[in-house]
């Protein structure tokens, strides 16, 4: 009986970036879907490869990642290897003040680059603007470490 060969992705090189959002968003590229395609295809919420792709997500559950490897039709292991090792000192927590000061200044200053107080990398933070019950505007914010797991949410 003859078998046949895996698709060209998994056997040859593949010249990927090394970051995890990187390489996920060149793997969807190569295989021609869109960010919606891959969700639906990899039955993951939309928002997981939103924030996978833009660098918030540095780690994949397993599931997760063999779902995706095989949408992507790659081995899950190229996927494992831009995962990034948790690098957070945790005998440095933030302390209260520190996180609401920092909260505050990325919620006036979004655009504004921050960087990590564990590890000095910088923070990918976004900002989304909502309503409170008596309608007045609220700004939540977001922030996660781009090469550790310290991660700051204001909701």
């Amino acid at each position: 009986m003859r078998f046949s060969r895996p698709p060209a992705t998994r056997s040859a090189p593949l010249n990927l970036p090394d970051s995890l959002a990187q390489r996920v968003q060149t793997l969807r590229a190569r295989v021609d879907l869109t960010q919606n395609q891959l969700a639906q295809r990899a039955a993951v919420p939309i928002q997981t490869i939103e924030e996978l792709e833009s660098g918030l997500l540095l780690f994949l559950a397993t599931p997760i990642r063999q779902r995706l490897a095989r949408v992507l039709r790659i081995s899950p292991q190229i996927l494992l290897e831009a995962e990034r090792p948790p690098r957070v000192d945790v005998n440095r927590p933030l302390d209260a003040e520190a996180e609401a000061d920092l909260l505050s200044a990325m919620a006036e200053r979004p655009t504004r680059t921050y960087f990590c107080p564990h590890c000095g990398a910088r923070l990918q933070v976004q900002t989304f603007e909502r309503r409170d019950l008596e309608d007045r505007p609220l700004i939540a914010v977001r922030a996660a470490c781009t090469a550790c797991l310290f991660s700051l949410r204001r909701d």
